[in-house]
């Protein structure tokens, strides 16, 4: 990624990561909220997904990700206009080896940590959260 794009992507996860505390003001993390539904909340969620889309695609582009089986065809999937479309098979074939199931995201005012891709850890299966 190159260096302004970095910095989009750097001030965007930041204001997202406000957009969110704010939403935990309103309504703080615990069990009793955990399928609280909010349309505040689904913009946070759809907006750091798109972000996480697009930084996603664009480290494709570097070079240590020249060895994953099929990147060649994988690649071009990030802009075609017609089918084969990128998807979540393509995104697990080139991210898996950086093992993200390993990696935990943390909410650190709770000192709270998520596994998202954990389900990587066996090949064929995908979040549940991808799939609801």
């Amino acid at each position: 990624m190159k260096q302004p794009h970095i910095d989009t992507a750097i001030d965007s996860y930041l204001e997202l990561e406000e957009r969110f505390e704010s939403f935990l003001r309103a309504v703080p993390y615990n069990a009793s909220h955990l399928r609280v539904h909010s349309p505040l909340l689904a913009s946070i969620l759809l907006d750091a997904c798109s972000l996480l889309e697009s930084v996603l695609k664009a480290a494709m582009d570097n070079t240590r990700y020249d060895v994953i089986p099929n990147i060649a065809v994988i690649r071009p999937k990030r802009t075609t206009t017609h089918p084969p479309y990128l998807n979540i098979n393509d995104i697990r074939t080139v991210f898996r080896p950086d093992t993200f199931y390993a990696k935990p995201v943390w909410l650190l005012t709770l000192g709270v940590r998520s596994f998202p891709w954990y389900s990587w850890q066996t090949m064929n299966n995908q979040p549940s959260w991808w799939r609801a």
